[in-house]
């Protein structure tokens, strides 16, 4: 008398059953001798479900969020899940990481000052954000002082500006002495 089994089995890329390995779907039998001495065929019928893998290239100024992780440099990285079908799933990530940059000028004009487009007339800190070579934020800081154009009469211990015109001057007062300066 022959004994008949059947039995059901899904697995992810691929299953050892009775030494065999199967790699792909199907009915799969298997034929051996029971205890009594007769032929026993079992049956497997398989699902042979695919793991998967994949990959995303991605450019990123100063750091990258992806999946939960901070990265703030370049490299080649992975991230392991379960796929659609329950098996594993590999995705890696080609990261370019491109830094922003930062620069600082101090200058001292009189009356005005025009930087990037803006004319200023004011002592202050100012600031401006462009993108820089690497498509990144390129912050710029004017430290700027303004000294005010000199106009007459002139006093003590005041400064000029370059190009400024003073007026005569007139020493008045006894035993006063007034020094002047041109770096012209």
């Amino acid at each position: 008398m022959t004994g008949l089994h059947t039995t059901a089995y899904t697995a992810c890329d691929s299953y050892i059953w009775n030494g065999t390995t199967y790699s792909s779907s199907g009915a799969y039998t298997y034929t051996t001798t029971n205890s009594v001495g007769c032929d026993s065929v079992v049956t497997l019928n398989l699902i042979i479900n695919n793991s998967s893998t994949s990959s995303v290239t991605q450019t990123s100024c100063d750091s990258l969020v992806w999946n939960g992780t901070t990265y703030t440099s370049t490299g080649t990285y992975t991230y392991s899940t379960i796929n659609s079908v329950g098996c594993d799933s590999i995705v890696t990530l080609n990261l370019t990481i491109n830094s922003s940059t930062t620069s600082l000028t101090t200058q001292t004009a009189c009356g005005s000052y025009t930087w990037n487009g803006t004319t200023y007339t004011s002592t202050g800190t100012f600031n401006d954000t462009i993108a820089n070579a690497a498509g990144c934020d390129s912050v710029m800081t004017l430290n700027l002082t303004i000294i005010s154009v000199v106009s007459a009469p002139v006093a003590a211990n005041q400064t000029a500006c370059s190009n400024t015109i003073i007026p005569d001057l007139t020493a008045t007062g006894v035993g006063s002495s007034f020094t002047w300066y041109s770096d012209v």
